[in-house]
């Protein structure tokens, strides 16, 4: 992965409580501060988002993405993370991070994915 690694972020439609991203899609757990990912340069948005919805079997609203470089200008690392249900994996690390700094980061994260823009599926045209 490279700075410019778009990392791609399956939104569950929970996380969508005013019809809008809600930071909560980028929080993660302090007992799991690994946050999960597809590697953008691996495999395209859309087959992210079928994989995610019809091999892994999970409920996803959209896809969102952070880079790289954004990763790290928050401080936080990322790394691939592949598993043989998921060779793209990657994972967006918070390490310890106590809750409000977690909250913050997660925060600035969909910052960063709502300036790019939903990425799948895309907005519908009127």
């Amino acid at each position: 992965m490279v700075p410019k690694t778009v990392l791609l972020r399956q939104a569950h439609p929970r996380f969508f409580p005013k019809g809008e991203l809600s930071s909560q899609a980028f929080l993660v757990p302090k007992e799991d501060p690994n946050l999960s990912t597809y590697n953008g340069d691996d495999i395209t948005v859309a087959d992210a988002f079928v994989h995610y919805r019809d091999v892994l079997h999970l409920t996803a609203h959209s896809t969102w993405g952070i880079s790289c470089s954004e990763v790290t200008a928050e401080n936080l690392s990322s790394a691939p993370d592949p598993s043989e249900d998921n060779p793209h994996h990657c994972i967006i690390q918070f390490g310890n991070l106590e809750m409000k700094a977690l909250r913050i980061a997660a925060k600035k994260l969909r910052e960063y994915a709502v300036i790019r823009g939903c990425l799948y599926p895309p907005p519908p045209t009127d």
